[in-house]
């Protein structure tokens, strides 16, 4: 007979080879940012669906380190380095398919594909950049601006949203794309997968402000920025760093900005959760039950046995 997930045997004890119904939700580790190039890290790549385990088999869990953040080289506007892809994330063992959640595109001078592709920036003067990172699990990076020294990074793919454009780059303000939205798996609360936002740098004149992309909610670390007016002529604040995306939510990086000292970020780590109906069925992770489900969250590689 069958009920709360599971299959269970003829007097009704869930068994060794018994089958166990569960629901997962797989996220990649999110991508970092490139020092100097302002687009925000992509979100890991998402997904969820069902699968049936078997009693007693031990399943692989293994978490995906978020992108690490690159070191810079050189030093002014040459200090340049390109960001990190996420690891993948995934769920492997004895009968079934290895799933796997891809790592997140790294930023660069081109955004970079992956979960969720990175935001890119333009390096042409008065130009919008096309060559944006594509998402094979979510959403695309956005498009960077350029104007001199001014330079809008887009922001990072996230699970249900593209990332937003650089803003309108002029001799008065720029700012970076914000990071595109994650997912709030089965309306639990809790956003995964959101994009870096976009970095960017204000040009040496005009009155206005440089204004960092926001983090797309779902862990994406928020953008930097630096006002070089500023530094030559006061007013306004000067730095900004980026963020790095929040540890288990597969966020994307903040993206950098084009001056030295170009700082950089780290993109999120992943994160596995495994649902099934009814009480405590199966081992590992940290266990909590909420509306007649048990919840299975991993945070680090660990297995995944049901009873």
């Amino acid at each position: 007979m069958t009920g709360f997930g599971y299959n269970v045997n003829g007097f009704g004890a869930f068994t060794s080879g018994s089958i166990l119904a569960v629901e997962y939700l797989i996220i990649g580790g999110g991508g970092s940012s490139g020092a100097s190039w302002g687009g925000g890290g992509g979100a890991g790549g998402t997904i969820d669906s069902s699968i049936e385990l078997v009693g007693g088999v031990g399943y692989t869990v293994t978490i995906g380190a978020g992108g690490a953040a690159p070191t810079p080289g050189g030093s002014g506007y040459s200090n340049t380095a390109d960001g990190n892809k996420g690891v993948n994330t995934t769920l492997a063992g004895t009968g079934i398919t290895t799933l796997t959640a891809e790592g997140g595109g790294r930023a660069g001078q081109s955004g970079g594909d992956g979960g969720c592709g990175s935001g890119s920036q333009s390096t042409s003067y008065g130009a919008v950049s096309t060559d944006f990172g594509t998402g094979s699990q979510g959403g695309n990076g956005g498009n960077g601006t350029n104007y001199d020294t001014a330079n809008g990074g887009g922001g990072g793919g996230g699970q249900s949203a593209n990332g937003g454009g650089g803003g309108t780059v002029n001799t008065a303000s720029v700012s970076g794309g914000a990071g595109g939205a994650g997912i709030n798996w089965k309306s639990l609360g809790s956003t995964y997968a959101g994009g870096g936002g976009g970095g960017c740098n204000k040009p040496t004149s005009g009155s206005g402000n440089a204004v960092r992309g926001a983090g797309g909610a779902g862990g994406g670390g928020v953008g930097s920025y630096y006002n070089y007016r500023y530094a030559q002529f006061g007013g306004g604040a000067p730095v900004g760093n980026p963020g790095n995306g929040t540890a288990n939510s597969g966020g994307g990086a903040g993206g950098s900005f084009n001056y030295s000292p170009n700082p950089t970020a780290a993109g999120g780590s992943g994160v596995v959760i495994i649902r099934y109906l009814g009480g405590t069925l199966a081992s590992g992770g940290t266990i909590t039950d909420a509306g007649g489900y048990t919840y299975h969250k991993f945070t680090s590689s660990g297995t995944f046995t049901p009873n």
